[in-house]
């Protein structure tokens, strides 16, 4: 061990004289590059010093290029007309999240359903089912048809005039035809 350490002893005193010239080298960097930063004056660095492509954009802060933009100006006149689209199809099966209502529409109707009816519209008719039917408006209530059924009945329905009663209350029929029929 003892001969360990005298072998170090020498080779630090060889190893500093093999490597003089690199130290020296290392503290003259070190020193010109403090030298440089405390004597260079502000913006003296200018574009006779700096070589074509050392500045890339990542290297210009993002505000600088920012405020080479300059405002944004008026918006231009619309352009032309592109062509015509292709016509839309609203067709399928649509459902309420809970799945109690649900919607079908085809190119042959609309079929609306809930847990205690539906109303199905087609082309020649329009289908209420439920087991009761409010109808309410705020002015008259107008039914136009050559044949209106109450159940299937075959029986006179009201005549103009005709007070009509039942669970709501009176009610009095005032336009229309002078009679309508069950069938």
């Amino acid at each position: 061990m003892l001969g360990y350490v005298a072998c170090l002893g020498r080779g630090v005193p060889g190893h500093l004289r093999r490597h003089v010239v690199g130290y020296l080298a290392l503290a003259v960097a070190m020193t010109g590059g403090a030298y440089a930063a405390i004597t260079v004056p502000a913006n003296s660095v200018g574009t006779a010093q700096l070589r074509d492509g050392s500045v890339t954009l990542p290297k210009i802060a993002k505000a600088a290029r920012l405020s080479l933009l300059g405002p944004v100006g008026p918006a231009g006149p619309a352009g032309p007309r592109g062509p015509i689209g292709r016509p839309g199809r609203f067709t399928g099966h649509f459902a309420s999240r809970n799945g109690l209502f649900k919607a079908d529409v085809s190119d042959t109707g609309i079929k609306f359903t809930g847990p205690s009816g539906g109303i199905t519209l087609e082309p020649t008719k329009l289908k209420l089912s439920s087991p009761s039917l409010t109808l309410n408006g705020i002015g008259t209530l107008t039914v136009t048809a050559p044949l209106v059924t109450l159940n299937g009945q075959c029986r006179r329905v009201a005549r103009v005039g005709d007070t009509v009663t039942g669970a709501a209350g009176a009610g009095t029929i005032a336009t229309g035809s002078a009679t309508v029929l069950g069938c």
